[in-house]
């Protein structure tokens, strides 16, 4: 017993070798091709086509498809991406997530060891933080073909075993058993890569024929979009579309796949008989270069199935969405933009907060709304509603600065140090215009209506409209915004400047005349002050969203 027990922690040492290998590998290949990723991942955007291929491209550098499906979904969930390009990427993602295994097939564990004292050597001797990084990235693949072979040589003894021996044959000759033993292993050890890693060995040892390792693969696939479903718990509707997504394409990839392993040719099924043939080194069914064979048949099941289903990138969508209705958005409710476990992707970071100011600037125009309705329409929910819209916005500017707190341990250039400044500047001048306007609705309590002339009145009112005019044009040029908006907008806060000084003066006259009691002519001038310091509040907003803006990959 003891041996056994022995046995089962070397097997989960050479595992545990090799899935710290590949974190080591992928994260500091993210980090290395960070400053590049959001760039591509914009110009996606423009075309599906280029989606998928620069899906596979990313995925293809940072040795995850969970990474790239996770920094899409952080996109998503920032509203920066639109359903079906999120979905050609994800397609994509899932061809480039292959290289791995046919890294692996080339049976470079022979070279481990030499790579982990290359990437040491590097790491220690060296300050530069990208050198480092390169360091790291040969260290990871290193430790990540190592991991490999010390599994290999501690699942040899199960190789003679009689029972592994059967249950390998029990999963040959039922697929649907080993698509869901493929299912559970990498749900367990959360990484397909880990389980190709497995299945590329076993095969290698001769433990498992072609045909069991495919639907030990099938099964991977299948598994490995538990980690996207993770990720999007807890985002808006778009985001968790995205993620099931990822889910739709690998299981009906799979389906098709399985039907098609009881169609054959020459008494194999057709679609190994496809990979044995473009093999060309040595016979798979006979368990020769069973590695290579392994990887390509990952590799072409991907393949095969993007080809198949990119020409459905819309139904899937639609499908997405039936499966995740969308639900009204009410401001009380948190929309959700920010998600901590997107925080080691910097760039997906900082986007993921200025979408959530952008959303903090539509509930800042709502409250400007409900004040006009209160005051000139005369609407008595408005001034609660408000209260309401303050509050809330006072949460998301604490969760905003709290989650960019967090980031800033992540961050990488000067550029995101930056705008993670501006991110946080604009936050607290737009919670601060909503402290003004709940002033404006305490002082307006005070005036006497009977004693509010409607000719000022209407003069009170154009200086509203003029005021929201300017708050609009921040709102609606926020993403764009450049020192050219920026002179624009200082040009019209100085006229609505002038107008407010104006009917300050007109106020005192007003008061002079007894047209309005002393004591609404207070609160009046105290109303109109307000509204000077949210557009100061305005202005500070507009300088920082000019950083913001600025070189914007």
């Amino acid at each position: 017993m003891s041996d056994i027990f022995t046995l089962a922690l070397n097997v989960l040492g050479g595992l545990g070798l090799f899935l710290y290998g590949l974190r080591i590998l992928s994260n500091n290949l993210q980090q290395f091709s960070s400053d590049k990723l959001k760039k591509l991942l914009d110009f996606l955007t423009r075309n599906k086509v280029m989606g998928l291929f620069f899906g596979a491209i990313i995925t293809s550098l940072l040795q995850s498809s969970s990474a790239t499906t996770v920094i899409v979904i952080g996109f998503a969930n920032a509203g920066l991406m639109k359903l079906s390009q999120c979905i050609s990427i994800i397609f994509g993602a899932n061809i480039g997530t292959t290289i791995t295994a046919q890294i692996i097939a080339f049976k470079a564990s022979n070279i481990a060891l030499p790579l982990i004292g290359i990437g040491f050597l590097i790491f220690l001797f060296t300050k530069n933080a990208r050198t480092r990084n390169l360091g790291e990235i040969i260290l990871g693949l290193g430790m990540l073909f190592y991991g490999l072979r010390v599994l290999g040589s501690f699942l040899k003894p199960f190789k003679d075993n009689p029972h592994f021996q059967e249950f390998m044959v029990q999963l040959g000759h039922y697929p649907l058993l080993g698509i869901l033993a493929g299912i559970v292993i990498t749900v367990i050890i959360q990484s397909s890569s880990a389980t190709t890693g497995m299945i590329v060995t076993l095969g290698s040892l001769g433990m498992i024929n072609l045909k069991t390792a495919f639907v030990l693969e099938l099964g991977s696939n299948i598994g490995t979009t538990i980690t996207a479903q993770i990720a999007a718990i807890g985002t808006n509707p778009t985001a968790k579309r995205v993620a099931w997504s990822h889910t739709l394409f690998n299981v009906i990839g799979s389906l098709y796949m399985w039907a098609l392993l009881y169609v054959q040719i020459e008494g194999q099924p057709i679609f190994l008989h496809l990979v044995n043939k473009i093999t060309t080194s040595g016979n798979g069914f006979a368990g020769e270069e069973m590695p290579r064979h392994i990887a390509n048949a990952h590799t072409l099941f991907n393949l095969t199935n993007a080809i198949i289903l990119f020409p459905f990138i819309n139904s899937i969508a639609q499908l997405t969405k039936w499966i995740i209705p969308e639900k009204k958005e009410r401001f009380q409710e948190d929309i959700g933009f920010l998600d901590d476990r997107l925080i080691r992707s910097p760039f997906v970071a900082i986007e993921q907060g200025r979408s959530q100011v952008h959303h903090m600037f539509k509930i800042s125009k709502d409250i400007s709304n409900q004040l006009y309705k209160g005051i000139f329409k005369k609407n008595p929910n408005s001034f609660g509603l408000v209260t309401e819209r303050q509050n809330h916005l006072k949460t998301i500017k604490n969760q905003l600065v709290n989650f960019m707190i967090k980031v800033n341990s992540k961050l990488e250039t000067p550029k995101q140090v930056s705008d993670a400044n501006a991110i946080i500047h604009i936050a607290e001048h737009l919670k601060r215009i909503a402290d003004h306007a709940c002033e404006i609705t305490s002082y307006y309590n005070l005036v006497k209506t009977e004693d509010f002339q409607n000719d000022f009145l209407k003069k009170v009112q154009l200086f509203h409209k003029k005021f929201y005019e300017v708050q609009h044009y921040l709102e609606k040029n926020y993403t764009h915004f450049s020192s050219e908006n920026y002179a624009n907008f200082k040009q019209s806060f100085a006229n609505v400047e002038t107008y407010e000084e104006w009917l300050q003066k007109e106020l005192i006259k007003e008061v002079s005349d007894k047209n309005i009691s002393a004591k609404t002519g207070v609160a009046l001038s105290e109303i109109l002050i307000q509204y000077n310091y949210i557009l100061n509040q305005l202005q500070k907003a507009g300088k920082q969203m000019v950083y913001l803006n600025k070189n914007q990959l």
